[in-house]
């Protein structure tokens, strides 16, 4: 088994482990980053919740399937877009809270995304479809993103002063670098595919071409803001609630808590698991999170057909298997609850580490490959409602049918060649100059090898919908990821627990215990092993010398 297959803790022992003395570490999975996951949650398959897996569709129409009007997306083909912006210099200080001072360098060396220093500028904004208004400013400039990408490789967000004067209808233009994707395209791709597929709204998307006081930044790609305006383009309530998951494992956490008028009482603490961008009575929220946990509900009428919509769910999670999106599990979402409404919908989100990005050179050398964890119906699993519907009879099947009619309706070799192939000619000139060439993530040095590999991952885009759906299909045999307890002693016995695993076609699991004196778990460095146990624990007195020794399930 690899690092990413399974789930590993560090086991310390000291001289007086006798004594009961034991220091322990958790190995986190895969690029070491962990879901925790609440032992309180049970898992309960006493609901009878039947899928009609021999219908015809996996997509029966429904009273509260969520539809957006015709003429939202431009049909038009893709382009590029200049956009220029002038700095203005302001006066005073650039510290936290005061950016009056502050001057594009400001901006461009700001790398710390958890401090509370957000440098923002005064600038003209202009573009060849938003004509020079002779003001001088119009919009501010600051970094977005930070993290994606430190130093001078920066993602922006331009905000228009006017609430009238708007951008494509738009007054927030978020213009992202993808930094970590060599091909700039895969957001694009994911949301212009979107565009046509049934039960899950998209985004608007635009290539910029931005230039700052006349310095070229390169290509950008601008994503729809979701917002008060996207509600209202879609002819929805613009006072509905919007959530961007941050870290949200659809259980109860203190920090959600809220007051009597459906107001965080822990504002700070609250944004960690759920960003607020609309709504003033969050109720219906922790309506739906109670449902979702309390195991005595009919998971079926209770919990799917009152808060959520199957369709839009089914979609949702079809698109992210098909597409292969790996870094979506409890963030890296939205979550739309119409006004007046005990509904949720999912709404996409950063779609970058898609189409096949997981396999880029890149990717694989700096060891940030994904494990099955993150993939399938294993990402799926992360979260207190993912859990509840894989282990109702028939979810899988039901599963099944809708990622396959989603390939074969809207995510075919053929569509995605046309968009992949409609993009080329705009980015690719790009790719080839400063400053993108020189911030491509690639294994390469030479001008040469550089294109050779961006051409080489750029081919593969046409038939990464089809490795990642046979993926799916060998992945969803394997059993669920679970978590490991502490090793503990008990008298002269080291005992070993960790909570069960799941099998979606019901098969029985057994589990294989090792110790080693390497992290690496070399097999000549494998100490001690018991196979194929059928409980969750195990107990054995401790034989081994004194030292540094871990374990895995």
């Amino acid at each position: 088994m690899t690092h990413h297959e399974i789930f590993r803790a560090y086991l310390k022992i000291d001289l007086s482990i006798f004594l009961g003395t034991l220091n322990y570490y958790n190995f986190k999975r895969g690029e070491f980053k962990m879901i925790n996951m609440s032992k309180n949650f049970l898992l309960v398959g006493s609901s009878f919740f039947l899928f009609a897996t021999t219908q015809a569709t996996a997509f029966q129409p429904l009273p509260d399937d969520i539809q957006e009007p015709d003429g939202i997306y431009d049909p038009n083909p893709a382009n590029v877009l200049r956009v220029d912006v002038r700095s203005l210099l302001g006066s005073g200080p650039c510290i936290a809270g005061d950016y009056r001072g502050c001057t594009l360098d400001d901006i461009l060396n700001d790398s710390n995304p958890e401090d509370d220093f957000k440098p923002e500028i005064k600038i003209h904004f202009t573009a060849d479809d938003f004509p020079d208004d002779a003001l001088p400013s119009n919009a501010t400039l600051r970094a977005r993103a930070v993290s994606s990408g430190q130093g001078r490789t920066k993602s922006f967000r331009i905000k228009l002063d006017s609430k009238n004067d708007l951008w494509r209808e738009q007054r927030n233009l978020q213009l992202n670098k993808h930094a970590a994707d060599i091909l700039r395209v895969r957001n694009k791709l994911s949301f212009d595919l979107m565009t046509s597929i049934p039960h899950l709204p998209s985004l608007r998307t635009q290539f910029i071409n931005l230039a700052i006081d006349g310095q070229d930044q390169g290509l950008f790609t601008h994503i729809e803001r979701v917002d008060k305006r996207y509600l209202q383009r879609r002819n929805w309530n613009k006072d509905s609630a919007l959530y961007k998951a941050e870290n949200f494992d659809f259980r109860m956490h203190d920090r959600l808590s809220l007051d009597p008028q459906g107001q965080p009482l822990n504002k700070k603490g609250f944004k960690e698991i759920l960003e607020i961008k609309r709504g003033k009575d969050h109720r219906a929220l922790l309506n739906m999170i109670t449902a979702v946990n309390d195991p005595n509900n009919d998971f079926q009428s209770d919990v799917l057909n009152k808060h959520f919509n199957l369709n839009n769910f089914l979609t949702w999670e079809a698109v992210i298997i098909l597409m292969g999106n790996t870094d979506v599990t409890t963030y890296n979402y939205y979550l739309y609850n119409p006004k007046g409404t005990q509904k949720f919908y999912f709404l996409p989100w950063d779609f970058d580490s898609t189409w096949g990005y997981d396999w880029d050179p890149e990717t694989i050398a700096g060891n940030f490959v994904p494990g099955k964890s993150y993939q399938g119906p294993h990402n799926l699993w992360a979260t207190a409602f993912g859990r509840r519907f894989l282990s109702q009879p028939g979810a899988i099947d039901q599963l099944n049918q809708a990622v396959k009619e989603i390939k074969d309706n809207y995510l075919t070799t053929e569509k995605i060649k046309h968009y992949a192939d409609s993009y080329y000619g705009l980015v690719f000139p790009f790719i080839r100059r400063e400053p993108d060439i020189g911030q491509l993530p690639t294994t390469q040095s030479s001008e040469a090898g550089i294109f050779a590999e961006y051409n080489q991952i750029y081919e593969g885009l046409a038939s990464a919908v089809q490795r990642n759906y046979n993926r799916f299909l060998k992945e969803q045999h394997s059993p669920m990821p679970f978590e490991i307890d502490p090793a503990r002693i008990d008298s002269q016995n080291i005992v070993f627990q960790w909570e069960p695993s799941f099998d979606l076609q019901g098969d029985n699991v057994t589990y294989d215990l090792e110790i080693s004196d390497s992290p690496q778990f070399e097999p000549s460095n494998i100490q001690f092993e018991a196979k194929g146990l059928t409980t969750t624990h195990y107990s054995t007195p401790w034989m081994l010398p004194q030292g540094n020794y871990y374990f895995r399930i």
